[in-house]
Order: C-alpha cells, then sequence, then structure tokens
C-alpha cells in the first residue's frame, strides 16, 4: 500500500505521514479528547496530546476563550523502510473551549506528563463559594 492510500474512509481524517507527501500538503489536525472536571475551586481540563513537547504546546485565555495548540513533528522512518500500513496518524492538535465561569486568568497552570496535559483554570475569587460565619448575638 502506498502512502497516498492509507485513509480508509472519505470522512476518515488521513493519518499519513506528511513527509511524503508533497511540500504543499498541509499536516493534519486533531481535536484531542478531553476530561472536563469542575471543583469548587477550578476547571480542570485534561487533553490527550501524544507526540506533543512542552515546547510545542501553545495555550492562550482571551475572552472567555481557552485556546489548545499542539505541535507534533513527523516521525523518521529508516530509508530502508517503506511503510506497508498506517492507522497512527501524526498532526497537530487545536481545540477551544468557551468557559462561562469567571476565571483567575493570571493563575492558570498547566502540567505535561506521558503525553496528558493537565490545564487549571482557578475560578475568580468572586464566583468561588465561600462559607459565611454566623456571629452569636449577645442577648
Amino acid at each position: 500500500m502506498n502512502s497516498s492510500s492509507c485513509c480508509t474512509t472519505a470522512n476518515q481524517a488521513c493519518g499519513c505521514d506528511t513527509a511524503s507527501q508533497p511540500a504543499s500538503a498541509k499536516t493534519p489536525t486533531y481535536l484531542p479528547s478531553v476530561d472536563v472536571h469542575e471543583t469548587a475551586d477550578a476547571i480542570v481540563i485534561t487533553a490527550d496530546v501524544p507526540g506533543a513537547r512542552s515546547d510545542g504546546i501553545d495555550l492562550t485565555f482571551e475572552d472567555s476563550v481557552l485556546t489548545l495548540r499542539a505541535a507534533v513533528s513527523p516521525r523518521k522512518h529508516e530509508a530502508s523502510r517503506r511503510p506497508a500500513y498506517r492507522e497512527y496518524g501524526v498532526g497537530d492538535y487545536v481545540r477551544k473551549f468557551s468557559v462561562r465561569e469567571s476565571i483567575s486568568a493570571e493563575r492558570i497552570g498547566a502540567r505535561l506528563a506521558d503525553g496528558v496535559l493537565t490545564i487549571t483554570l482557578p475560578k475568580a475569587d468572586s464566583v468561588r463559594p465561600r462559607k459565611i460565619r454566623i456571629e452569636a448575638a449577645n442577648n
């Protein structure tokens, strides 16, 4: 099977190695799988970005939209080996999230470990639940 026939369905994003394609061909872009959890203090997003390195990830938060972009370098193959079949696509990741909660943008943090990016969006103090102390009246 040659590299131009590695896609099996018309609606499937091609996972072909772009190194074997013409220079004008674009790298495929994928939506990373994510889990989103909310705690009293933060929104936590866990995204799968296999192949991405921390220096190739760009996170921005603007106008209540978190944008994740992760660049992945194409795999290098030995010149003597010609791919016979490929299912694992290599490409960049892009995902945007509209955030409805008020977020403390200056405290957003992210950590990459084993191909999993964990993004913590701390809630602004004004929207975090807080316990209100009740004082007893001296009668």
